[in-house]
């Protein structure tokens, strides 16, 4: 194995425990934020709407453990409610990979509610990177040791206790970065 799947194997290990174990870890649009890219050699932004990840979940990721419990089914945000955002920002650390910052509005990370009634203020965020669901996420700061040489597609999603994706005006509740790491990085 490589060295890089060897260190993001054992993030990702850390992150299951951070994660309450197996549970599973521009424009001014109040879904996804478009702002100026932080301009870095290995980081390029990249808005997304992804209407596809709907339904089952892949049945595995890097730790090896299963996230194919439930769907993720789309929770609509109604127009009289506060519109939930969520910007994902990318800072390269100091020292090994990279600090993902995850800022959000008229939303409320609550952990002591996952798997209770959900509501579309609070919740938590699931961390996906190149498509396949890796974490859930309490918090507003996550740290990844490393990632594939390439382009890697970093997306983070809102979801209410439930798990249901947040979706507003048919449009899920996301932000997506493109992180570009040079080979041998």
């Amino acid at each position: 194995m490589e060295i890089k799947q060897l260190l993001l194997m054992a993030a990702m290990a850390s992150i299951a425990v951070l994660g309450n174990s197996c549970s599973e870890a521009g424009n001014d649009s109040p879904v996804q934020a478009n702002k100026t890219p932080v301009q870095t050699q290995s980081l390029e932004k990249h808005d997304s709407h992804n209407h596809g990840n709907q339904g089952q979940e892949k049945t595995s990721n890097p730790t090896g453990h299963s996230h194919d419990k439930h769907d993720h089914k789309p929770l609509e945000v109604s127009a009289d409610q506060p519109i939930p955002t969520v910007d994902l920002i990318v800072h390269k650390d100091a020292v090994i990979g990279w600090n993902l910052e995850v800022q959000v509005s008229n939303f409320q990370f609550a952990p002591e509610n996952v798997n209770q009634e959900s509501k579309t203020n609070e919740g938590h965020a699931h961390l996906y990177i190149n498509g396949e669901k890796i974490a859930r996420l309490y918090s507003s700061w996550h740290h990844l040791d490393s990632l594939e040489s390439g382009e890697n597609e970093v997306k983070v999603t809102l979801n209410a206790n439930g798990h249901e994706d947040l979706f507003y005006q048919g449009n899920e509740i996301a932000d997506t970065e493109i992180i570009q790491v040079p080979v041998g990085e």
